[in-house]
């Protein structure tokens, strides 16, 4: 299962809209609230409930894509999806669509369609373990989900299914269930591996502070223990493994995030309460919803199905989702070389995964030798350690091992500084725009209308969503090529392998030996725990130092680690990319001038895939494709404007802006990354649009100077040519000068030439004898003057 995306709305559900009333016309109606519903309305006209629906005239494409007869699939929308989080299920030939997600006439609904239908082919060729329980276990293999992504992409722009998945049986496949996520990780190893890496090694749990509460929750607190695993996993991503933190004014304080300070505050009413050991409840939950904890059924056992009663409240579902956003968004230190030289375990905690790992593996070991030393067993420094290891183990995730994600945020950031303004204009303009030219409300609202109010309410719906730059983009892609192709590595203790990750942990590939590596890891750091309790026992309270600790430990380190080094044993098994098969490896290329450039850019120098074929995959059918899905249900379906006029939101989402994008995703990024608010509106609008950009409107808003200076010169050149294109004021005039000072010395020359079509010579072309320039004709004497002199370095 993979967790949710980075711009899902936070409690995962869409609230009911409310109906506007009053306003006079639609800017009034928009600004009295009612367009405030857009990114938060109602399900209200979804697709109704078509179970058993086949195929349809869709049948003879899809069975010759895939070279298999597929009579006996039969097609639901019937809730199950969203039971899990998930957007679709298939078990056998049956396909259950969330609702709404059953869309074959969008290019994202027929890249869903041919993933289930791949795992269809993958159950009848026997590649899916049999169902177990629950109707099915769910099946979260990552080698599956990224052959079943490949063939929805592939389906869904006209090219061949992947040849493992051609000409197989008819019918007849078993197999568990296999579920298509709502939720896409982004530069995290997946939840299920990290838990999986720490369950494996240490078996049982801890108790994590009160165990009694109040006495009308006693049995859920009494039960609330977490596994090794459980740490793991939620160390870094969910919660914070630390208890303090440093402020802005560089003081030491409590960290409200910590994870050990959540875990101990008993609930007074499970699942409901902020701040409590329910919000790691449903963290557990929402990282590995299958989990049999959350099970709905009667068991010996007394761990499965001790939590599936329990029903979070939106705001502890807020809480938790919250923070998991923001903690993604500034996640360097889980890559092992964040700024593209591995500094290993002296980088400083939370400088990388080994700084981070190196400081809280000391941490643990301090904790369990004063366990020790007061006659307590070593839990809690096990425990301790566990929150280390999820930073030990991103180690074993390919992409984290070399993917710079510090240094490929810089320098993308600084081409394109905008991208997270752009996107969400752009969403808005598109908006706007559809329901401008398709649903009837022409003389209630212009296009310039409706979208200064949809792009203030997205704005508004946006604001606690960590911004998304075409960085993350270019590390995305950078990472998940690594995790799914695979690097040759070795290590300390001269072993060489092929390491995978982030679903793809347990690869077929006869040279992976990622798992066996990341648990040998794990059972090391462990071993050092227990050296550090039994040093406390033996020694007592100040028996060592922490210097003396550290160095008792190492030299104790346990086999097949070497004693006595500078590293710990743990770290002694941690992977770098191999130096003799760095041909193999390739060389990453995520370094380039411009989108354009990168587009044709090998991911690599060891392969053929471009990182526009990866984009326009990921876009197709893979996890950007999901994350940019997901706004859809941050529209409503259909609104009601004056009582009289139904406008449709998300289809305006969806056929505006995500189809064309999908579509094109070249033309789509290019779209947003040189963004104009003059875009489709009317010709007497553009230059208002423009205005109301840069300057603001009635002394709000507009650009600042340094905002203005992440224009792109395309944006630059189109904005000067809509202020210039008809009677031009002296504000207007004002802000054509600004475009060209903002821009760099270097830039005005190329500027000017973009606007005119002419190169610049030191002066404005005027006169009887020749055209006059545009901007020549546009702007006042005093102005041209000053302009002048700005283009020639001025």
């Amino acid at each position: 299962m993979k967790k949710r995306s980075r711009l899902q709305d936070r409690d995962g559900q869409v609230p009911g809209e409310a109906t506007p009333e009053g306003g006079l016309g639609l800017p009034d109606m928009l600004g009295n609230g009612a367009m405030q519903q857009l990114l938060r309305g109602s399900q209200d006209g979804a697709p109704p409930n078509d179970s058993g629906g086949p195929l349809g005239p869709l049948q003879e494409q899809i069975e010759a894509f895939f070279g298999t007869d597929f009579s006996q699939v039969s097609i639901a929308q019937d809730g199950r999806p969203e039971d899990i989080g998930a957007q679709a299920l298939t078990q056998g030939e049956s396909l259950s669509f969330a609702a709404g997600r059953f869309d074959p006439s969008s290019p994202q609904g027929m890249a869903l369609l041919g993933h289930e239908l791949a795992h269809v082919v993958q159950q009848r060729q026997g590649r899916v373990d049999t169902a177990q329980a629950k109707g099915g276990d769910i099946v979260a293999d990552g080698s599956l989900e990224s052959e079943a992504d490949a063939a929805g992409a592939a389906l869904a722009r006209g090219g061949e299914a992947p040849s493992s998945l051609r000409g197989g049986p008819a019918s007849g496949g078993g197999g568990g269930t296999q579920a298509k996520s709502e939720d896409s990780p982004i530069q995290l190893f997946g939840s299920a591996e990290h838990k999986s890496l720490g369950d494996n090694v240490e078996g049982g749990g801890y108790t994590m502070g009160d165990q009694q509460g109040p006495p009308e929750a006693a049995e859920y607190n009494s039960r609330f223990v977490l596994t090794h695993g459980d740490i793991i996993m939620l160390s870094g991503d969910f919660f914070s493994p630390r208890d303090t933190r440093v402020n802005a004014e560089g003081q030491e304080e409590p960290d409200p995030d910590s994870l050990f300070r959540i875990s101990a505050v008993p609930s007074g009413s499970p699942g409901q309460q902020v701040g409590s050991r329910d919000e790691v409840v449903y963290a557990i939950k929402k990282a590995t919803p299958d989990d049999p904890r959350f099970d709905q059924v009667c068991s010996e056992d007394p761990e499965r199905g001790k939590w599936g009663l329990v029903q979070f409240s939106s705001a502890v579902i807020a809480a938790v989702d919250a923070r998991y956003l923001n903690r993604a968004a500034s996640n360097d230190e889980h890559f092992v070389a964040p700024n593209g030289t591995d500094a290993g375990p002296l980088a400083g905690d939370g400088a990388s995964a080994g700084g981070s790992y190196r400081a809280l593996h000391e941490f643990a070991l301090a904790t369990a030798f004063d366990l020790g030393a007061g006659g307590s067993d070593a839990g809690m420094g096990l425990a301790r350690e566990a929150a280390a290891q999820h930073f030990l183990t991103d180690h074993f995730a390919a992409g984290h091992l070399r993917t710079p994600r510090g240094s490929i945020r810089t320098h993308w950031q600084g081409i394109y500084p905008l991208f997270w303004n752009n996107i969400r204009a752009k969403i808005a303009l598109d908006v706007a725009t559809w329901i401008n030219d398709n649903d009837n409300i022409g003389y209630l609202a212009t296009v310039d209308q409706i979208f200064t109010d949809t792009h203030a309410t997205v704005l508004a719906e946006t604001e606690d969503i960590p911004p998304m730059g075409f960085d993350d983009l270019v590390s995305l892609i950078s990472h998940d090529y690594d995790n799914e192709n695979g690097l040759w590595v070795t290590n300390d203790l001269n072993i060489q392998w092929k390491l995978f990750g982030d679903g793809n942990l347990d690869s077929t590939d006869p040279a992976n030996r990622t798992r066996e590596m990341a648990e040998l890891a794990v059972r090391l750091g462990d071993d050092d725990v227990r050296v550090a309790h039994s040093l406390g026992q033996q020694m007592g309270e100040g028996g060592l130092s922490q210097d003396e600790l550290h160095a008792q430990v190492r030299a104790r380190s346990a086999s097949p680690a070497n004693p006595g080094g500078e590293r710990y044993a743990p770290e002694q098994v941690l992977p770098r990319p191999d130096p003799a098969r760095e041909e193999d490896n390739g060389r990453q290329n995520w370094e380039q001038d411009s989108v354009e450039d990168l587009w044709t850019t090998p991911v690599t120098s060891s392969t053929e895939e471009t990182f526009g074929d990866a984009i326009s995959a990921a876009m197709q059918g893979g996890e950007l494709n999901h994350e940019l899905s997901d706004m859809a249900s941050k529209f409503p379906e259909s609104q009601t404007v004056k009582s009289i006029f139904e406008v449709h939101p998300r289809r305006g989402f969806n056929e505006g802006f995500l189809n064309p994008l999908v579509a094109n995703p070249r033309q789509g990024l290019l779209d947003i990354i040189h963004f104009s608010p003059s875009r489709g509106q009317a010709t007497q609008n553009e230059d208002d649009a423009v205005m109301r950009e840069l300057a603001g409107e009635d002394g709000e808003g507009g650009m600042s100077d340094e905002e203005m200076q992440g224009l792109t010169l395309q944006q630059r050149a189109e904005r000067v040519r809509q202020l210039i294109g008809g009677w031009t004021g002296e504000d207007e005039g004002e802000q054509v000068i600004r475009l060209f000072s903002t821009a760099s010395a270097g830039q005005r020359p190329v500027l000017y030439e973009m606007v005119e079509g002419h190169r610049w010579e030191g002066s404005f072309r005027h006169g009887v004898f020749t055209t006059d320039d545009d901007i020549w004709d546009a702007l006042y004497t005093s102005q041209l003057n000053r302009l002048k002199d700005i283009i020639n370095g001025g």
